[in-house]
Formats: structure tokens, C-alpha cells, sequence
């Protein structure tokens, strides 16, 4: 028997469609496994990658159709009900013949599709690109139960695409969509008695959003971080069920929630820069189904957080249809500057505010005060350092800053001064609270984070600075009652699990890190997590149980915080963090453990996610710092050598030498050549003539400082590292990333005594709020109560 050459063409996605002309076909060779070739118009414009490409004669101004071009790699499935048991479907490579000028498919495993009874039988042949998308169909079993359908999916997320630029016009910026999310069905049919030549004509299904974004005309470039279209009340991505008998398509339940498409504008991790008279050009892939125009809108989310949506059609008015399977052109009005800080807008209101987002938040937020002193004389070898931050709180706010982590003592300043190394600051928390109240009135559908650390000040407890704190909120609290448009008498919302971001909107989330097992005090304006440890050797991810009147959750905590230094004298690390932590096996390379429990909180937040469990909390503290040469930094033991002496009274311990030591592996385990070996022991008795004695009695109490060190060294190591991690947490991937505390927020770079670090510190943030858009959100009717 002869293979059967399949001759596969592509209709082009217009307004009208055209099918492209089939080529002439390939030779049939013998043998019973069916041979499928394929071949579309020539892509005339240069390029190495499946996209829609502009016809000749046309340009991206006027363009009224886009052609399809296939290359090596693309992958489908093909099915055919007469086809020799038991090959009646298999997966196939695209794959080009430079030989022949034409393109023929692959089969991926051992066996392809086989021809059946040739000689009275008619084949129908029906596939599905691309191949990665099915999650169901066209094999035997499927069709059997089903019938001949194919269930695939559309991702929220449809990122990472190649930014081109100078194709016809240098002001034009392109990014190519990944062609896996233009579904196309194919179909196929062999009549007997003909030659084995098989036509197969693949259509596309999806609806496409062709998205034209103008710069803003400035010198100074837009910086843009995605671009999202989203529904009202239809759901446009998800999961969709195509007939292949019918050419119907199913939308299953539960994709309601799936009301946003984003193309993510990041290339290389860094937003798409377009200024002057430039334009960018995005296409979404949206289900396969005709929506009203004025269902949608499209939003373009700007470096630092800035939104600006323009719906298709004015408010209240009637749009035309967007019909499956064509191309909707949409240009979106120049962008404009000057706007608030407002991406949390974009957020629905029923989503679960704590376990699902993902909200960049900046430590040690005050410490900006001190940069331009340390910036002109940190000494990076052994200089602590107390800047964490350059940009005052309110320009933290405006690059999209949502959570901020501050130091409160209450010993002189009973309102709560804000305390900054080792000294108050002018500003209280009242002037904090006062700050926060104006962006929220600028921007009343975002919220805030506020963490507030424990100080200890001398005579200060626990329970009175605790008290002192709630106190302070509650005055400033009925002093300021909330807005007319909030639903809320006041400013502060209770934060567990089942909050959503509707309450949120307009307020402001306080957690109290309180070190006690049992708050002495409490208020309805704040959430206390007790037993707060503020160890800087937390080497696994410490868990905390919260709850209040509105309900509980398990907050999920990273804040490993002394780091090893990479670019010091090896002589001074690893280090130890606890003796007991080294003596039992625990890391010393800490700048590894750090990254790895930052990626341990992002896998347990997605496995909780997958699995449906909404009661967690969690915090990822990127925050801390790289050690340096310096006792209060490293942490260290001291060696102290004793020797007994005769004296009047008798023998008399006296110490003879005492040596710090930071490296662990310096530190003696047994001490066999002294008499006598203590670690952190009491004094060995003498009897009256025991003279001329040893012992070595090894301190620990220098083993867990971990006072400071080089903050921006740290975040020069951590915040790209992590930036690239959120980068590839695609499709399956996705998770949200809970709060998340940033060394140096909202800025590239940093400069400490001539020496720049770059930190990353718009990338970062940028991930973390368009993570928030990148999959569906769960919401209140998914919650779960742990």
C-alpha cells in the first residue's frame, strides 16, 4: 500500500477569509502509514517564527488580513475513523524538507496513522493545533466516548513573545504572539480511487484582539510592563470544547472567572520601552465564540504601577460583535502620564485578597533617611549598614509599592516614633497613617500593608509597647473616620483568609509582629501575629496562626537574614548562625539556603493553590543583608583560654587568651588537649593545690548577632535572581507570591561609596504586580477555611 500525502493549507484569519493556494504535492511512497505533508503560501516578510505576518501590499496601519506561516517544531494531532486498527490517531512534528521546499509531518512516537481499507473506504481525516493546548481528543478512546470534539485550553497568560522592531516602519514595536495559542482544525478527506493526495485545510478558531498602543509623545520613554483586555461578564480564556461534526464550540463550567487576557511586555525581564511617535502592537487569543465589543476593555499596565483602561466602546453604548475565528483591530488613545499608582484596580473584587495575590512591599521601608551619608562612607568590608531603602514612603506608593515593613518604639513617644538603626525619627506613625490616608484618597481602589516591628527600648515590655500601639492606631483611627464612598467606618481592615479585595479597597491591612505567646492587648483595627521570632537564623519557612472576628488563616513566613558575603576573604565564611544550627548539619552557605526557601515559599504556595486550600497567608522577606568583616555582622564565638594559678587563697581560674572566631569550622569540637572543656559552662572547681590546669571554655553568645552588613550587595545577589524566577513561573507554574519585601524598591540602582550595585528594583515590583494578572484568581465562592 502507498503512504498518503497530506497537502496541509492554512486559511488566513481576516474579516473574509482566503484560503491560501495549496502547493503541488509531494510523490506518495509505498508502505501503509500514512504520509502527511504540509505547505502554506510563502511567508514573505523575514522571520524565523510562526506568527500572523501583514501581506505584501499592505502595512500594520492598514492591513485588513494576517497570514499564517507553519515552522519546525509546530506539533498537531491528527484523527481518521477508517484508519487501520489500532492507528487511528497519532502526534505529529512539523517539520520543513529544504530538499523539496515544503513542509511534511513527523510522526513523534513509534507509529503514525495507518491507512485502513483503501479500496472501498473513504478516509476522514480531522486534526487539532497545536498539539500542547489539547487536554482532551482525537484519539480512539476519546471519540468512543465523546464523540469527534477536542477540549483545549486558552491561558490567561500569553507572554514571553519576541519584541521586533524596523519590519516596515521604525516606530512601530511588535511583539510576536507565541502562535500555540492560535488554534486551528483541520480537516482532510480521501475519496478511493483517487490518488493518495489529501488536501487538509486547517481554519483558525480563535477570536484575535489585534491591540495598537501609542506612546505617550514624550521624549521621556513609556515604560510598559503588559497589556490586558478584559471582560465584563463573559469569560474570554479558558478552557473550550470544539465539535469537529457540528463546528460548534462548548464552553464548559467554572470558566467564569476567566474574564482577562494578558500579554506580558517584558522582554528579557525589562518593560518595552516606546517614546516619541512609536506604537506597540500585541494580539490576544480569546475563545472561540462572537462577544460584544462593549464587553471589553484594555488596559496597559505601566512601569510603577500606573493603569490606564480604555473601554472598546463608550460607556453605555452598543458595540459591534467580535466574531470567532476573525480579527478585531482595536487602537488604544496615546498614552498619558501624570496618573496615580493604580494597578489593584484591575483586580476583581470577590478575589481572595491574602492568599492570592501578589503584592511587592519594600523592608525596612523608613530606612531611605539614611543614604546620602552612607552613600558618601559605607565601608563595604566592615561597615553595618542601615539603608535599605533611597525613596521616601510616598514615592515607594507611586512606583506600586503596597506593603510596607517599619520599626515602632513607643518608650518616649507614646503614639510610636518611628525607629530607624538605633535612634528615633521625627516622623511617627501617626505621620505614616496621615501619608497613607492621602494616596488612598488619590487612589481609592488600592490599599496597604503595614508591618509593625517590635523595638526594645530599655524599660519598654512587650505588653506595654503592644498596648501603646494599638492605642495610637485606635485614636488616629476615630480621629480620621473613613471617606463617604467607603463601606468601611474607618481606615484598617482585619486581613485573613477570607478577606477579598472588594473590603480591602481604600484601606489598610496592619500585622504586628508581636514576640509574646499571648497578646496582653489587642484591637479591631489591627491583626496580631504572636510569637513572632525576629531571628535572623530562620533556615526553614516559619509558620504563624492568625484569626479574628472575620476569620483565621496560617501566615507563611521567609525572612532568612544573614547572609554569607560572596565577595569577601573566604577565610571569614561559612559561617555559622547558631552553633547548635552548624552542629547539626544546617547550611553555611546561607546566600543558597536564602534563594532556596524564597522558591520553597513559591512551591508551597502553589501546591496550596492547586490543591484548593485558600487559608495561607504568605510573606516572602527578600530583605536582609550580605555579612562583612565585622564581629557584630559575621556573629562569632570566642575562645576564651583559662590557666590555673597558685595564689594565697588557693588555685585560681585566669584567663590567659581569648579569640574570636567566625569560622565554624575553626571552632574546636572537643578540646582534648585541655584539661578542662566547656561550652558556654560554669567554672570547673579547683581543690587548693590545683595549679597549672587548662581549660577552654568556648562563648557563644557572639554566635548570633547578625547586626547588618551590606543591604545592597544582597539585593544586587537576590532581587534578578527572583525576578528571573517569576519570569518562568508560566502556565503550570503560576502561583501567587503573597507579600513579598524588597531591598531598594522602585529603583535600577544603587551607589554606596563609588561602588553601584544594580537591584533591580522596578523589575522586581513590576513581576510581582502583573503576576497578579497572569492566571485566574480564586474567590470568595473557592474559599476554604482551615
Amino acid at each position: 500500500m502507498k503512504k498518503l500525502l497530506f497537502i496541509i493549507s492554512v486559511v488566513a484569519l481576516t474579516g473574509c477569509a482566503k484560503e491560501i493556494e495549496p502547493p503541488e504535492p509531494r510523490i506518495p511512497v509505498s508502505g501503509n502509514e500514512i504520509e502527511f505533508g504540509a505547505r502554506t503560501k510563502p511567508f514573505e516578510i523575514p522571520d524565523t517564527k510562526t506568527i500572523y505576518g501583514v501581506p505584501d501590499g499592505s502595512t500594520y496601519d492598514n492591513y485588513q488580513e494576517l497570514t499564517i506561516s507553519w515552522i519546525d517544531g509546530d506539533q498537531v494531532r491528527v484523527f481518521c475513523p477508517q484508519a487501520e486498527s489500532p492507528f487511528y490517531s497519532a502526534d505529529y512534528d512539523v517539520l520543513y524538507d529544504d530538499a523539496g521546499g515544503s513542509h511534511y509531518l513527523q510522526k513523534l512516537h513509534e507509529n503514525g496513522v495507518h491507512w485502513g481499507d483503501v479500496a472501498t473506504e473513504q478516509h476522514e481525516f480531522y486534526s487539532f493545533y497545536p498539539l500542547g493546548k489539547i487536554k482532551s481528543g482525537l484519539t480512539k478512546a476519546d471519540v468512543d466516548a465523546n464523540g469527534l470534539k477536542v477540549t483545549a485550553n486558552i491561558p490567561v497568560a500569553q507572554e514571553h513573545g519576541e519584541l521586533v522592531t524596523g519590519l516596515q516602519d521604525p516606530n512601530w514595536r511588535i511583539i510576536k504572539p507565541d502562535m500555540s495559542y492560535c488554534m486551528m482544525a483541520g480537516r482532510g478527506t480521501w475519496v478511493p480511487g483517487t490518488d493518495r493526495v489529501v488536501s487538509m485545510n486547517y481554519v483558525p478558531l480563535v477570536t484575535v484582539l489585534d491591540v495598537v498602543v501609542s506612546s505617550s509623545g514624550g521624549t521621556i520613554p513609556d515604560k510598559i510592563v503588559s497589556i490586558s483586555v478584559r471582560s465584563k461578564n463573559e469569560s474570554i480564556v479558558g478552557d473550550f470544547t470544539y465539535d469537529f461534526e457540528t463546528g460548534k464550540f462548548t464552553i464548559p463550567e467554572g470558566n467564569e472567572d476567566n474574564r482577562i487576557a494578558t500579554v506580558d511586555c517584558m522582554v528579557n525581564g525589562n518593560p518595552v520601552e516606546i517614546s516619541g511617535e512609536q506604537k506597540l502592537n500585541v494580539k490576544f487569543f480569546l475563545l472561540p465564540r462572537n462577544i460584544s465589543a462593549d464587553e471589553l476593555s484594555v488596559s496597559v499596565l505601566l512601569q510603577g504601577g500606573i493603569v490606564l483602561t480604555k473601554s472598546l466602546v463608550p460607556d453605555g453604548s452598543t458595540g459591534p460583535e467580535l466574531l470567532q475565528g476573525q480579527i478585531v483591530k482595536v487602537k488604544t488613545p496615546k498614552i498619558t502620564t501624570g496618573e496615580p499608582s493604580n494597578w489593584m484596580s484591575l483586580i476583581d473584587d470577590e478575589v481572595l485578597f491574602a492568599s492570592q495575590l501578589s503584592l511587592p512591599g519594600s523592608k525596612h521601608s523608613y530606612t531611605y533617611g539614611t543614604y546620602s551619608s552612607e552613600s558618601q562612607s559605607y565601608d563595604a568590608n566592615s561597615g553595618i549598614m542601615q539603608t535599605y531603602q533611597t525613596l521616601d514612603i510616598g514615592a515607594q506608593f507611586d512606583a506600586g509599592i503596597r506593603a510596607f515593613d517599619i520599626k515602632v518604639n513607643t518608650r518616649y513617644n507614646h503614639s510610636g516614633a518611628i525607629y530607624v538603626g538605633e535612634s528615633d525619627l521625627s516622623q511617627s506613625l501617626h505621620d505614616l497613617l496621615n501619608l497613607l490616608k492621602q494616596k488612598l484618597t488619590d487612589s481609592p481602589k488600592e490599599c496597604a500593608i503595614l508591618a509593625i516591628n517590635y523595638v526594645s527600648d530599655g524599660d519598654q515590655s512587650q505588653e506595654v509597647w503592644l498596648r501603646r500601639v494599638c492605642e495610637s492606631i485606635d485614636e488616629w483611627s476615630n480621629e480620621h473616620p473613613a471617606p463617604a464612598w467607603s463601606h468601611d467606618p474607618d481606615y484598617f481592615r482585619e486581613v485573613t483568609a477570607s478577606t477579598v479585595m472588594g473590603s480591602m479597597r481604600g484601606g489598610i491591612g496592619v500585622m504586628i509582629h508581636y514576640p509574646g505567646a499571648n497578646p496582653s492587648y489587642t484591637s479591631s483595627n489591627v491583626n496580631v501575629i504572636p510569637s513572632y521570632s525576629s531571628s535572623v537564623q530562620n533556615t526553614e519557612i516559619v509558620s504563624y496562626s492568625v484569626s479574628s472576628t472575620l476569620g483565621s488563616g496560617t501566615v507563611n513566613i521567609q525572612n532568612l537574614q544573614q547572609i554569607n558575603n560572596p565577595d569577601l576573604d573566604p577565610e571569614i565564611f561559612p559561617y555559622f548562625i547558631t552553633e547548635d544550627a552548624a552542629k547539626e548539619g544546617a547550611s553555611t552557605d546561607l546566600l543558597a539556603t536564602k534563594m532556596s526557601l524564597i522558591n520553597q515559599l513559591f512551591l508551597d504556595a502553589r501546591s496550596n493553590n492547586q490543591s484548593g486550600n485558600t487559608g495561607n497567608l504568605y510573606v516572602n522577606d527578600l530583605g536582609g543583608f550580605c555579612v562583612v568583616n565585622n564581629d557584630q555582622s559575621t556573629g562569632y564565638v570566642s575562645l576564651n583560654e583559662y590557666k590555673s594559678h597558685w595564689t594565697v587563697l588557693g588555685a585560681e581560674w585566669e584567663l590567659e587568651k581569648s579569640t574570636n572566631i567566625r569560622n565554624y569550622a575553626d571552632w574546636p569540637s572537643n578540646g582534648n588537649e585541655y584539661d578542662y572543656f566547656t561550652i558556654d559552662g560554669a567554672e570547673p572547681e579547683l581543690s587548693y593545690s590545683d595549679w597549672g590546669y587548662t581549660w577552654l571554655n568556648v562563648d557563644t553568645g557572639g554566635s548570633v548577632m547578625g547586626q547588618g552588613g551590606n543591604n545592597a550587595l544582597l539585593a544586587e545577589k537576590i532581587n534578578p535572581e527572583v525576578a528571573r524566577t517569576i519570569y518562568n513561573l508560566v502556565n503550570e507554574g503560576r502561583t501567587p507570591l503573597g507579600v513579598v519585601y524588597i531591598n531598594f524598591a522602585g529603583v535600577d540602582e544603587v551607589t554606596f561609596n563609588g561602588r553601584t550595585y544594580n537591584v533591580s528594583g522596578n523589575q522586581l515590583p513590576s513581576m510581582i504586580m502583573s503576576n497578579n494578572f497572569k492566571f485566574a484568581l480564586k474567590t470568595s465562592a473557592d474559599a476554604t477555611h482551615m
